[in-house]
């Protein structure tokens, strides 16, 4: 049989090797390698083929594209349906909102509120207020809760002691003077604050809708004017103004047109007794 026949009629995957008649000439006997050595090939069929899978990059794209295809989705629905995509995330913010308080948050609010309900506390917030917003009804309660307490209870002392802070944010010499006004303001044909009549500084500064700075200028102008009609004003002012920083300026323009002796300027209560005995001799009436 010819070398090519032998190699047709072979399986297929596996070879076919012969050993030469020259080695078995030199006395071999035979064996397993004097037969015919058989060499298989694994299979090359199609299904074993190696399959190449989607690489890294194509990956990235398609990840980038699923994530622009549902974000326009979701802006699309939301332009067209706007009221129904507000409630939507309106309910999500609230959603997360509830789950982000924590146990803390909870005992901290506790813990503000019971600070709130301290007696202490309260009087603090008062005095702040007072100082920083010159607000008059802060001191007028102060002044009541005095009133109303044993000298004996601890927070009569702790009152005591901010109406005396009060008294001194209001008493420092570094009280900056009011700005001037501008006169054509308050009346059309003044040229100067001199020039404004006495009626429009007591309008000015009895008018409560006025800004509070312009009601204490008006007070220190007043100053200036020796006349029953701006004693009369600056006393009013003492008495209702609700701006403690205008309280404060018209009571030092008081007892420069009027010599009242008392040194504390928010004791209302001191000025209308004086002013009771005192008033006609301070207005010129008999």
């Amino acid at each position: 049989m010819s070398p090519r026949e032998a190699s047709a009629q072979a399986r297929p995957g596996t070879s076919t090797v012969g050993i030469s008649s020259s080695r078995r000439s030199q006395g071999e006997e035979p064996g397993l390698l004097s037969g015919d050595l058989m060499v298989e090939y694994p299979p090359t069929s199609p299904g074993h083929r190696r399959r190449r899978g989607i690489s890294g990059i194509g990956v990235f794209f398609i990840a980038v594209f699923a994530q622009v295809f549902v974000l326009g989705t979701v802006a699309g629905l939301a332009i067209a349906f706007p009221n129904e995509a507000s409630a939507l995330i309106a309910k999500v913010r609230m959603h997360f909102a509830a789950g982000l308080v924590e146990p803390e948050t909870t005992e901290r609010q506790t813990t503000a509120s019971a600070n709130a309900s301290d007696p202490r506390m309260e009087i603090l917030r008062l005095e702040d207020r007072a100082i920083w917003r010159r607000d008059r009804e802060a001191w007028d309660e102060l002044r009541e809760r005095v009133a109303q307490l044993p000298a004996a209870h601890p927070d009569h002392e702790a009152v005591q002691a901010s109406l005396i802070r009060i008294q001194m944010a209001y008493d420092r010499p570094g009280l900056s003077e009011p700005p001037s006004l501008d006169p054509r303001e308050i009346f059309p044909t003044a040229a100067t604050e001199s020039e404004i009549p006495v009626a429009s500084l007591i309008q000015v500064l009895h008018d409560l809708k006025q800004d509070e700075i312009k009601r204490q200028r008006c007070a220190l102008l007043l100053q200036r004017q020796s006349s029953p009609a701006a004693r009369s004003a600056l006393f009013q002012s003492i008495q209702e103004d609700r701006s403690l920083l205008v309280v404060r300026q018209a009571f030092d323009s008081f007892r420069t047109l009027t010599g009242y002796p008392g040194q504390n300027c928010f004791d209302a209560d001191a000025v209308a007794r004086w002013w009771s005995r005192n008033a006609h001799a301070a207005l010129g009436q008999k």
